[in-house]
């Protein structure tokens, strides 16, 4: 009877278990690498065009948003009740049965 005298890399081993999982690992990496920079070659002109966008919209809104706030400085109980006034009707339309039954 014969002992089998291989390396210690074979594959039963575990030193060629962790070796294998190592390289795995390392081709991953290399992959999630390569998709990360595809996407943001691809996204790139996508986020430039909605950073100008959201700045374009900005600007417009800033002269609504500062006459909001001075109504609201002027009028303060005026606000508070349209406000409540708002919310009273948003709250009967989400509380409002949904299976009515026709009679």
């Amino acid at each position: 009877m014969e002992k089998n005298t291989t390396s210690a890399t074979t594959k039963g081993s575990p030193q060629f278990g962790s070796e294998a999982a190592g390289a795995s690992a390392a081709r991953t990496s290399d992959v999630i690498n390569n998709v990360k920079s595809k996407i943001a070659d691809q996204a790139g002109p996508a986020v430039e065009k909605f950073q100008t966008t959201f700045r374009d919209v900005q600007e417009t809104a800033q002269p609504y948003l500062e006459n909001a706030q001075s109504y609201f400085r002027r009028y303060p109980l005026y606000s508070v009740l349209g406000a409540a006034a708002i919310g009273a009707v948003i709250g009967m339309i989400v509380a409002r049965p949904t299976n009515r039954v026709s009679q």
